[in-house]
């Protein structure tokens, strides 16, 4: 497998490292180009935020990205609900254990989480 390093540069003129592997063997066509994009350098790549008390709403955390992968606890006996900060029922996404959703935002503490029972989680994770 050969590499080949590449950059880019974003608003601020910083360089951002690419990395392009080309793949000789498996399961792709001997040749292919596969392309990685650079992975989170600051906070967590995944995390849950849990609701402690139903009727309650939690801000997600701080953390800044260009989109996330929510999915319900699978655990979780009751819905997770997903919206601002006056997610619930009447007004969130409902997201019940398993279930999965892509949301684009551009910090995950734009988002609010309540829930019809304690103590259930959504799990989060860096699109």
């Amino acid at each position: 497998m050969a590499d080949k390093a590449s950059y880019t540069f974003d608003s601020g003129g910083d360089r951002i490292p690419q990395k392009q592997v080309e793949i000789t063997s498996g399961m792709y066509a001997p040749g292919v180009a596969a392309y990685s994009p650079p992975f989170p350098t600051g906070g967590s790549f995944a995390g849950q935020v849990t609701v402690a008390t139903a009727g309650s709403p939690v801000q997600g955390p701080n953390l800044a990205w260009n989109a996330f992968w929510l999915k319900g606890h699978p655990s979780n006996t009751s819905t997770i609900w997903v919206g601002g900060s006056t997610a619930g029922s009447a007004t969130g996404f409902p997201l019940a254990a398993g279930e999965t959703i892509l949301v684009p935002v551009t910090n995950l503490n734009q988002l609010w989480f309540d829930s019809s029972g304690s103590s259930q989680a959504v799990c989060w994770l860096r699109a």
